[in-house]
Order: structure tokens, then C-alpha cells, then sequence
């Protein structure tokens, strides 16, 4: 199976026009992913993103949907946005195409020296190519707290990018460029948070790859990640 392709059904693309400081306000473009965690009926589409870029003044996006030949040059623009602990979350009201699909929660514990994989935009550019990079795990303070992988950094490329085990399921989102947020973290502190729950439709939970019911879903022992 194609993991990358496979896994690309759930990364929408933000690209934001950023004057960069450092660099006498030239204008930067930084690609970064958002992942799609619910999709209704009704096309209600919610997405997590990292929210350092949002926060920024004068920092405009775009945000661009998956297709089955990389991205549709057309944005969608969000009809809500607001921000929960380390997140922006956007929802997006989009035509379900039988492609766009939401990711799937493992809730199973990530072991130490596990291989998982990172999804990320390296380049700064709208057209730039995705990576599906290997890495592993390596420690911190959850089983997921750090992780490293084989490629150098490209702008911005880490912040907010989801990571997944070798089955495609998701283990964790990178925050801020620096340690893993686990599944049991955004479970616990981000998608429980009453606004973001008001408009997320069902989202699905694995336990070792198994389906389990979304209401109780079953969570790895540990301490929960701080922001």
C-alpha cells in the first residue's frame, strides 16, 4: 500500500504569506499541514493545525484540499477558526468526495525505539512536494515525547505535522517544531475542550488496530503532556 498516498487524504495544506523579521520583511511563504480529524455529512470538516503562523500579524493563508493528483489549486476558505491549547482549529465546509477522509486515532501505546513516519511540506513554495519521512521514537516525558527522523529541516516544515505508525494510524502531532503531542494528550486536553467538541463530527479510535466505539475509547496508561 501506498502509506504516503494513503495518509495524504487526511493533510490539508495551509500556505501563509509571511513578512519575515529576520530578513527585512521579505515575504516568506511557509507551507504547513493540518490534519483533518472529522468529517460530517454536511461537508463540516474540522482541522487541527499548529497555531504559531495564525497568531502572527499581517500573516494571510490559504488553505487547499487534498485530491487524487496532489492538491486542488483551488482554497477553501474556513467558515469558523479559533484556537484550543496549542491549536488552531479550522472548520471547512467542503463537498465529500469519497477522497477527503479524517485520520484515525491509535490509542494503543507508542513503544520507545518504535518506527513511526512524519508527514511533512519541506519547502517553501505552494508547489512544494510532501515527505513522508521515517523516524523513531526516542523518549520524553509520554512514550511519544521525542522523535527524531533521517532529513534535515526545511522551514517550517515539523510544525504541526502529523505522525503515524506503520499501520497509517495517527500516534501523535508535532508541537511547535519540537516534542510529539500523543494521541492520549489531544484526546484528553484538546478534542475534549467544549468548542472544539460542539462542532466535530465521529471520530474513529483504534486500540492496536482494532476499532473500539468513540465513545470510551481505551488510553494508554502515563502522564498527559503539559502545554
Amino acid at each position: 500500500m501506498d502509506q504516503r498516498g494513503f495518509v495524504r487524504k487526511s493533510i490539508v495544506r495551509i500556505s501563509f504569506k509571511w513578512p519575515n523579521p529576520d530578513n527585512k520583511g521579505k515575504i516568506l511563504t511557509v507551507v504547513l499541514p493540518g490534519t483533518i480529524v472529522s468529517i460530517k455529512d454536511d461537508g463540516s470538516c474540522v482541522v487541527l493545525a499548529d497555531r504559531t503562523f495564525f497568531r502572527r500579524e499581517n500573516c494571510p493563508f490559504v488553505v487547499n484540499l487534498p485530491t487524487s493528483e496532489g492538491y486542488d489549486a483551488v482554497p477553501v476558505a474556513p467558515s469558523m477558526q479559533f484556537f484550543v491549547r496549542g491549536f488552531c482549529v479550522l472548520v471547512l465546509q467542503v463537498q465529500p468526495n469519497g477522497y477527503l477522509q479524517p485520520v484515525t486515532f491509535e490509542t494503543g501505546p507508542v513503544r520507545r525505539e518504535e518506527e513511526v513516519y512524519g508527514f511533512l511540506f519541506p519547502q517553501e513554495d505552494f508547489f512544494t512536494p510532501t515527505m513522508y519521512c521515517p523516524g523513531n521514537v526516542i523518549g520524553g516525558e509520554s512514550p511519544l515525547g521525542n522523535w527524531v527522523h533521517d532529513i534535515p529541516f526545511h522551514s517550517f516544515g515539523r510544525f504541526g505535522s502529523p505522525i503515524f505508525n506503520q499501520s497509517g494510524h495517527l500516534v501523535g502531532i508535532s508541537y511547535q517544531n519540537m516534542d510529539a503531542l500523543s494521541v492520549k494528550f489531544l484526546q484528553l486536553a484538546v478534542l475534549s475542550e467544549a468548542e472544539i467538541s460542539s462542532v466535530l463530527g465521529s471520530v474513529s479510535y483504534v486500540l492496536n488496530g482494532n476499532p473500539i466505539p468513540p465513545e470510551v475509547p481505551i488510553l494508554p496508561e502515563g502522564p498527559v503532556l503539559s502545554v
